[in-house]
């Protein structure tokens, strides 16, 4: 089965979106596909290029007709032609819409590094790439969107599904990936993640700490735009901070394999991780949950003496009603179940940071996603009573 169309008109209006310019094409046929006749050329065939002078900007396809979510998942593989330019600092991430808050993606920035500047090359990928428990299979008109994030020039031609099972591109399947352990590799953090990894394995010998954070760029946040907070609150308390900005769970499970609590016997690990699960790849909450639960069974086998503080992720977007506000929320749904299984302590601080409507505030959360000053001297508010009761005198 190909679903094809011989021609794409272009709309005329670049839409403004937040992540950058998006430009939307429809086909004048049914199907996804871009069709061109004779040999591979820039010239022969329509190239969208998905625009460079903005840090994220995308392109995304949508098909006229009744093409529904099932006819994309009959097929085995989703084809194009790609070709990229200055792609060292840039990821190259793939969507399709699978539903009402539900997004099945992938990301391939490790094959645009390696490919950049080496011309056109032709991509199979397996359709399971996208797979999502929440997939909705009669969602009407399921979008197909490239988002390109950093200074890249991202050309793409000839896209197309086929049930030909023969592909080119492996991925880790999406059940997986955040039990998958693996460092942070993205292009941002290749200059730091794993210096950082080497200070934490020093300082934690240097410190012996009594309590541990382990977490993302909130957590991180402590030695930023909350350290000040922090050494009213707990200067005192001897502390190895393991937030790394960016971490999802994978990247945790990597650290804490990687010996980053070996050898140490905290009184208190406070733990909150997988925003970044959903805001990287909007990942399905079943399977945050479950990466956030392979880090509590590694913590339970590295540390067994240790109490567990284990946080609701905190809310991010201004809307209650945001999808990645609501993705987290379905998350911590799961928590407490988890903490009844591993007698673990739990704490959900987010009513704290939210306004009486629900919506959260940028005098908290100017992004709203990472805390400021007055932020963290809220969170210090509520960890006080648990450091209290949970760390010696």
């Amino acid at each position: 089965m190909m679903y094809k169309v011989t021609s794409y008109r272009k709309l005329a209006t670049l839409l403004l979106l937040n992540v950058g310019l998006m430009t939307i094409l429809k086909p004048a046929m049914a199907g996804f596909s871009l069709q061109a006749a004779g040999p591979l050329t820039d010239q022969n065939t329509e190239i969208q290029v998905i625009d460079s002078t903005n840090r994220s900007s995308s392109v995304q396809w949508v098909p006229d007709t009744k093409i529904k979510l099932a006819d994309f998942y009959q097929a085995k593989s989703l084809s194009f032609y790609i070709k990229a330019e200055d792609a060292q600092k840039s990821s190259l991430n793939i969507k399709l819409d699978c539903g009402r808050e539900c997004s099945g993606q992938l990301n391939i920035e490790p094959w645009l590094t390696v490919h950049s500047d080496t011309g056109w090359h032709h991509l199979s990928i397996p359709v399971n790439c996208f797979n999502h428990p929440e997939a909705q299979t009669d969602w009407p008109r399921p979008t197909l969107t490239f988002e390109r994030i950093g200074n890249a020039k991202v050309f793409l031609k000839d896209i197309s599904m086929s049930e030909k099972v023969t592909t080119n591109y492996a991925c880790t399947e999406p059940e997986l990936r955040a039990i998958t352990p693996a460092p942070l590799n993205t292009y941002w953090a290749k200059s730091w993640w794993k210096q950082r990894h080497q200070q934490k394995l020093l300082e934690k010998i240097n410190i012996d700490p009594e309590l541990i954070l382990i977490g993302d760029s909130i957590t991180h946040g402590w030695e930023r735009k909350g350290k000040a907070v922090w050494q009213h609150w707990f200067a005192d308390i001897k502390t190895l901070n393991l937030g790394f900005s960016g971490d999802r769970t994978e990247n945790v499970l990597w650290r804490l394999q990687n010996g980053e609590v070996d050898g140490l016997n905290p009184e208190l690990v406070v733990i909150m991780i997988g925003t970044n699960n959903t805001g990287h790849r909007m990942e399905a909450p079943e399977y945050i949950a479950k990466g956030i639960e392979q880090i509590v069974r590694e913590l339970k086998k590295r540390l067994p003496e240790s109490q567990i503080l284990l946080l609701d992720i905190f809310p991010r977007g201004e809307e209650p009603n945001h999808a990645m506000r609501v993705n987290n929320a379905k998350t911590n749904a799961r928590l407490n179940e988890l903490g009844k299984k591993y007698d673990l302590l739990r704490a959900n601080f987010n009513p704290a940071f939210l306004n009486n409507d629900q919506t959260l505030s940028k005098e908290i959360m100017p992004d709203w996603l990472h805390p400021n000053e007055k932020g963290y001297q809220i969170w210090a508010t509520k960890l006080a009573p648990y450091f209290k009761k949970y760390l010696a005198d």
